[in-house]
């Protein structure tokens, strides 16, 4: 059995002990390690990016991985998804909303790793114009979200302290992460609107695997 494990950060110790809940002993698994493919005892194991995992799952590198769901959303909203496959059903999970939420065998909440993916700005009216400049990190999840929003927008791609870019003239507002909300409040920004909650979500059906 293939999976991936996160290489670092506060969801690989969680994404282990999901894993060994489930029965699957990952004993001698060396997270220290600059060897990112491990064989252990009843699986190998791929540490990779969270952002990796929708990835190497689709393509069928790894049976099953743990990843964050707003990542699963933005890898899913980048590719050309066809009808009737395991992408198809996660898009269409998201774009339904809550109130038409199906029971789905892609992937499984997991309850740890909370955190909201939001739009904010410094200009409340922001809303009132017809186009906006916007910063992200998630460029396909701020596109589809933009795109119901505004008649023209212009997304500028950044990694790592994205809050930041609306103290630029040119950009209005983000379309991010939050967690605590601090970094959001220390840049003078406000939530407009929450696009979804997100927790990680752990990929494949681990009982047609074990």
């Amino acid at each position: 059995m293939f999976i991936g494990v996160p290489k670092n950060g506060s969801f690989q110790q969680e994404a282990i002990k999901t894993y060994e809940n489930t029965g699957l002993d990952l004993f001698g698994l060396d997270t220290n390690s600059r060897t990112y493919n491990q064989e252990v005892k009843d699986a190998e194991v791929y540490l990779l990016r969270p952002q990796d995992v929708p990835w190497a799952f689709f393509n069928g590198e790894i049976d099953s991985g743990v990843t964050g769901y707003d990542l699963l959303i933005e890898y899913t909203l980048g590719e050309d998804v066809e009808a009737d496959t395991p992408q198809y059903e996660v898009l269409m999970d998201y774009l339904l909303g809550e109130q038409s939420k199906q029971e789905t065998s892609v992937y499984e909440e997991l309850g740890f790793g909370d955190v909201e993916i939001v739009f904010a700005t410094g200009d409340r009216d922001i809303l009132r114009e017809d186009a906006v400049s916007v910063a992200t990190s998630y460029p396909n999840i701020a596109e589809e979200y933009l795109s119901n929003k505004f008649e023209d927008y212009d997304l500028v791609e950044a990694e790592g302290s994205v809050e930041v870019f609306p103290q630029f003239d040119s950009i209005d507002g983000v379309v991010e992460v939050v967690d605590s909300g601090t970094t959001i409040d220390e840049n003078s920004l406000e939530v407009i609107d929450t696009l979804f909650e997100s927790e990680a979500v752990l990929l494949g059906d681990l009982d047609d695997e074990l």
